[in-house]
């Protein structure tokens, strides 16, 4: 009995994980579809106005890192 229920357990992990693949390929899918930026492999920052703020503010986002980081341990776990 054990061993069926082993069994029946594996099957039951493989159909969920092929369930999960699935519906991901599928909201892949749909999100590339209706995307509005489309869907390269390598985006270039011309495309996006906001990556020269971005990167002009680096070092200021550094230190508003570095500030967090100083409190670690309060920081929730994702």
């Amino acid at each position: 009995m054990r061993k069926i229920y082993q069994a029946f357990s594996q099957m039951i992990k493989k159909f969920n994980f092929l369930i999960v693949m699935t519906t991901c390929a599928s909201f892949e899918k749909l999100i590339a579809r209706f995307s509005l930026v489309g869907h390269p492999n390598i985006f270039t920052n011309q495309e996006f106005d906001w990556v020269e703020t971005l990167e002009a503010n680096w070092s200021r986002i550094r230190q508003e890192l570095d500030e967090i980081l100083k409190h670690r341990e309060e920081l929730p776990n994702f």
